[in-house]
């Protein structure tokens, strides 16, 4: 799994320093958050939080969406024809 980063917001003083350093603009205010679909755990943004309030974590990306799954009789397809 890969690491991200978080911020942690009961510590937080929502100096936006980390924003300031993000490469990938992965962070966000109001309130400060990380997205981790964004984040590519570079970690740049940990060492300049004068509060020590982000972290690195394990991050499990989302399943992708569910294919399309046919029944096993088949797909039923009308096609109608009419006179206009």
């Amino acid at each position: 799994m890969p690491t991200r980063y978080r911020v942690i917001t009961e510590t937080c003083v929502e100096c936006a320093a980390c924003i300031d350093v993000c490469p990938f603009a992965a962070i966000t205010e109001s309130p400060f958050s990380i997205n981790p679909e964004l984040c590519n755990g570079c970690g740049d943004c940990s060492p300049t939080c004068p509060v020590e309030a982000i972290e690195p974590y394990e991050w499990s990306p989302p399943p992708p969406p569910n294919p399309l799954i046919i029944p096993k009789s088949g797909i039923k397809v009308s096609i109608g024809i009419g006179i206009i």
